[in-house]
């Protein structure tokens, strides 16, 4: 019931102070939450796990790009940039999450038994599970830094007649400008997700255990990659706005 008044307080706060575009980026996570639905269920139903993933973080970007915005060029470009770095870090990821083996549950820290809600065989590959998390927490960061520097050059172009070449040190300094608050933005969501985790171990565990937990690893590495993603798709952006940007 608290759930739904505060949806309810957020959805008619939202849509009276940004009216039309907020009702749709308002729409446009309902539909991810959708999407994100039907991709658990079908991992549940045995579909396979790969396809399921990447068609999720397609339609998943495609809902945030093209649905909420009408400029089409914007959305193109900011989409090719997000899917080139997808697939160039998604290589990246499966390295990363196979050689530190962060996939599955801690069993020095979780104890995997029926009786806590846990079972040791769910018929789910973790390795992928894992790449699924990743790649969606990659696929929301890059996302949001794409459509910034992708928006702030198309006003830069609108109302001056830059070459490529200064273009795209412009589309540099507005990824700059804002990767500071970005990161900032992936700092404070790893820390409010886990006080409560620091806080449950810390009667458990040392210091030193809980820096080299599974957990906090997976956490911590997911952050990372998420972070780099932010870092990586600024002059990709900037690169490819300021060749396909009409500078009329």
């Amino acid at each position: 019931m608290t759930l739904a008044i505060f949806a309810i307080i957020f959805t008619f706060s939202a849509i009276a102070i940004g009216r039309d575009g907020t009702a749709k980026a308002i729409i446009g996570i309902f539909g991810n939450i959708i999407v994100i639905t039907v991709l658990i269920f079908s991992i549940w139903m045995g579909i396979n796990e790969w396809l399921s993933i990447i068609i999720s973080c397609i339609l998943m970007t495609a809902i945030s790009l093209f649905y909420q915005s009408e400029n089409q060029r914007k959305n193109r470009i900011a989409a090719m940039s997000v899917l080139l770095m997808m697939i160039v870090l998604a290589a990246f990821s499966y390295i990363i999450i196979e050689a530190a083996n962060l996939q599955g549950f801690p069993t020095g820290q979780v104890s995997i038994r029926p009786a806590n809600g846990y079972k040791a065989e769910v018929g789910v590959d973790f390795f992928v599970l894992q790449m699924g998390v990743v790649l969606i927490m990659l696929e929301g960061a890059m996302v949001d830094t794409a459509i910034s520097v992708v928006s702030s050059m198309e006003e830069i172009v609108r109302h001056s007649h830059l070459k490529p070449s200064e273009l795209f040190e412009s589309g540099m300094a507005v990824g700059r400008g804002i990767l500071s608050s970005t990161i900032n933005t992936l700092f404070f969501i790893f820390l409010g997700q886990n006080l409560v985790f620091f806080m449950f171990f810390r009667n458990e565990f040392t210091v030193e255990s809980m820096l080299n937990s599974k957990i906090l690893s997976q956490e911590i590495i997911s952050m990372l990659i998420s972070a780099i993603g932010c870092v990586s798709i600024i002059p990709v952006a900037a690169f490819l706005s300021s060749r396909y940007m009409n500078t009329k």
